[in-house]
């Protein structure tokens, strides 16, 4: 193809560029390399040191500019890195070895007139890969007209070479990075969701409601059906497919009595009467089911399944040592071990229904807007502007941010559990803690024409403690100030610095709690008489960790009240001796 312009290698009469020191590329050598058209996924690597981008284009000129105006550029606290190809078959075989590049600049005219073309439909065709950015530029226009590239091919942008400015060339590559960045948080925050689901213990689907086929079963689930989850299951046919029975008898279940059936239908159900039979094996099992809406329409049938035979036989067994008893007329008596396995299936039970609870209240939510925002993108996207993409984007950035912060905290609660908890105790002052705590809710009160007064007694404010832990405990309690607070009303928080402890109390002027809320105040999933007062959400769980984290850096942590007088909670942080 003809050279360039020459105003576009000094980037349309920019700033004046200086010839700087080779930054480290990556190149393809020239020797030819054989084609593979086999499917790669892309990958999603949010621990990369760099953002990758790749030039495609002939002309050495175009990846030396290229270069040098994107000089010292960094995105999110990361620089970029660069990966060159000077064809399409070369820019083929290098996506293959870098399946994490975020943009591509792409040329169209190079080996053939449609060389970059048929690289796009490379990227998305064969390899799977509609995470990266494609950037077409081309400097003869007229071989790829920008109405009918944008329409036909998956690109998401059309530049021409001659217009591209160092600025303009910097806008475009933060937009790029920008949307890639966003895809990239999804799908981890995806990928958390998921490993979360097929660590629970127990089984669980999701029906589709207009196909009535599994949308997704985790790996419990597919035990218990013994890998028989069919994609021609019908709702009249589910029960003879999966040989659901009526414990102890020969009918089949009801399929109209199915929690699954049920949740299609609309209706939330609980039964523990029903055994799969399989390979002369008959099992027991207990179900729940639950529909997920839309919009007021039913999306989703989520159903757990759950072997109870343990259970069952600890039961058994219970009824048959009782029996023992009386007959011999002997002292009551209990196998400790039978006890212990009741309570723990007591507890597992709870934890499972409350953790349902929780994903079919607090994820369905934000997970139906996501799935509809990007039913959105997929319907609509060539009618859409850049604009209302990146605002539809945004909203899915919040709805995955509220999903985020649920599985981190059920990540938290999992890792205190199992012991797990990891402090990094360090010298820290805690009064710019909290002053910065109370500074970014500030505005959040204003809202609520609630009135922060921070004061602080002392001026020794050092301990050794964990900072992120020490944030999360005073940040917990002084939002839950916040989100509980009436209208109108005060909020007084006060740090004293004594000898030998660092005390933090913040009181409100709320309506306080009872003496049965405040037995349950610090448990796990627990919800109080009072309610958040702006409709703020709450999962039970954050002052759970508060105490466990208190607990773990030696740190007291109460609360004092009386109801109708409002609440004081208090932490003590032991300081230096």
């Amino acid at each position: 193809m003809p050279n360039p312009p020459e105003d576009l290698l000094i980037l349309a009469d920019e700033d004046d560029l200086l010839l700087l020191a080779e930054e480290d590329e990556i190149i393809l050598p020239s020797e030819t390399l054989p084609e593979s058209n086999n499917q790669q996924i892309p990958v999603i690597d949010p621990y990369s040191p760099t953002w990758k981008i790749m030039i495609v284009d002939d002309e050495q000129e175009i990846h030396d500019v290229t270069k040098i105006a994107l000089d010292g550029f960094m995105f999110k606290n990361k620089p970029i890195s660069f990966v060159s190809a000077y064809s399409g078959k070369q820019a083929k075989i290098l996506l293959k070895e870098h399946p994490d590049t975020a943009i591509i600049f792409l040329d169209v005219v190079m080996e053939e007139n449609d060389t970059g073309l048929q690289v796009v439909k490379y990227i998305r065709e064969n390899l799977q890969n509609n995470f990266v950015r494609i950037i077409l530029r081309t400097g003869q226009p007229g071989e790829a007209p920008e109405e009918k590239t944008i329409i036909n091919y998956d690109i998401n942008d059309y530049k021409h070479k001659a217009e591209l400015t160092r600025r303009k060339l910097f806008v475009t590559t933060i937009a790029g990075l920008r949307a890639y960045y966003d895809l990239m948080l999804i799908e981890t925050n995806k990928a958390a969701l998921k490993q979360t689901l097929e660590a629970i213990p127990i089984g669980i689907c999701v029906l589709d409601a207009q196909t009535i086929k599994p949308k997704y079963i985790n790996k419990e689930a597919q035990k218990i059906f013994g890998n028989r989850i069919e994609n021609n299951v019908s709702i009249e046919n589910i029960v003879d497919m999966y040989k659901f029975y009526t414990a102890g008898t020969s009918q089949m279940y009801p399929y109209e009595k199915l929690p699954m059936v049920c949740a299609l239908n609309g209706e939330t159900t609980y039964v523990n009467d029903i055994e799969i039979r399989q390979n002369d094996q008959n099992t027991p099992i207990e179900s729940w089911g639950t529909p997920i809406y839309d919009n007021g329409k039913i999306i989703y049938g989520l159903t757990t399944f759950q072997d109870i035979t343990e259970r069952q036989q600890a039961e058994t067994t219970k009824i048959r040592m009782i029996q023992e008893r009386e007959a011999k007329n002997t002292a009551l008596h209990y196998s400790e071990e039978i006890e212990t396995k009741n309570l723990d299936l007591v507890k597992l039970n709870q934890d499972k229904n409350e953790f349902l609870g929780i994903a079919a209240h607090d994820l369905k939510n934000p997970l139906s807007a996501i799935m509809g925002y990007a039913e959105e993108i997929e319907e609509c996207y060539n009618e859409m502007s850049k604009q209302e993409i990146a605002e539809i984007s945004s909203l899915i950035k919040q709805a995955s941010t509220k999903m985020s912060t649920l599985i981190t905290n059920l990540l938290d609660v999992n890792q205190i559990e199992s012991g797990q908890i990891r402090l990094n105790l360090t010298d820290i002052n805690i009064l710019p803690i909290v002053e910065n705590i109370v500074q970014d809710y500030a505005k959040r009160a204003k809202e609520k024409n609630i009135s922060l007064h921070f004061s602080h007694i002392g001026s020794n404010f050092q301990a050794n403690l964990d900072v992120n832990a020490t944030e999360q405990i005073l940040d917990n309690i002084i939002s839950n100030a916040v989100k509980y607070s009436p209208l109108s009303k005060n909020i007084y928080i006060k740090l004293i610095a004594d000898k030998d402890k660092i005390r933090c109390e913040v009181k409100d002027e709320g309506e306080g709690l009872s003496e049965a809320d405040q037995l349950k105040l610090f448990g796990k999933f627990n919800r109080l008489t009072s309610k958040p007062t702006g409709k703020e959400h709450s999962n039970g769980l954050g002052l759970f960790i508060v105490k466990k984290l208190a607990e773990a850096m030696n740190a007291k942590v109460w609360c004092e009240s009386k109801l109708g007088q409002g609440a004081t909670f208090i932490t003590e942080f032991k300081t230096f001796s």
